[in-house]
């Protein structure tokens, strides 16, 4: 088989941009998943791509869609207004962890208001966390109240709100035991 790139080795490149396989490897060491380009699943290594506040961390989520990384960018905002009351000394206590993307649904394995950090935020500024899941209704980032916590959730509200087995949604609570989440 000969294509415009000569030969055997053209054929094989064809096939391989044909069917969409990366020959980089990946970059694991970096928390970024190996495939990216606005994928259909974004899978951050160990417990996730931390982004604190006024950081310039928001590129760690360079994977996954503008309007996403929009919302947590409001997410931070709105934690450091509403838990630390905009205490300038907490500018970047803010903290919101991400594990899994999806185009409408993400798994946040941490999210508050923490000391520390890199502004070095002081103690007085901790409020403590929660994981969480982000969903996408209607063109619209939302981090319903009901989808986040520090227990295993119940089945019924992962199926109410639709969310895939994924990270953060592989058990659930039901009648008294914690079950496997097969939605």
């Amino acid at each position: 088989m000969k294509t415009r790139l000569g030969g055997l080795p053209g054929a094989v490149l064809t096939l391989v941009a044909a069917l969409g396989i990366s020959l980089s490897p990946a970059s694991g060491a970096t928390g970024h998943p190996a495939h990216p380009g606005h994928g259909d699943r974004v899978v951050y290594d160990g417990s996730g791509a931390e982004v604190w506040r006024q950081s310039g961390q928001l590129d760690r989520l360079d994977e996954t869609s503008p309007s996403f990384r929009a919302f947590v960018r409001s997410q931070l905002d709105r934690m450091w207004h509403d838990y630390t009351d905009s205490d300038a000394a907490c500018t970047q206590a803010s903290l919101v962890v991400v594990k899994e993307y999806r185009p409408r649904v993400a798994f946040i394995a941490n999210q508050g208001t923490f000391g520390g950090g890199p502004g070095d935020a002081p103690d007085s500024c901790a409020t403590g966390g929660a994981f969480r899941f982000y969903v996408k209704r209607q063109g619209e980032w939302r981090a319903p109240l009901q989808l986040g916590g520090q227990e295993v959730m119940a089945c019924s509200v992962f199926r109410r709100w639709d969310i895939p087995r994924m990270n953060g949604a592989r058990q659930c609570f039901r009648d008294g035991e914690v079950v496997r989440w097969d939605p």
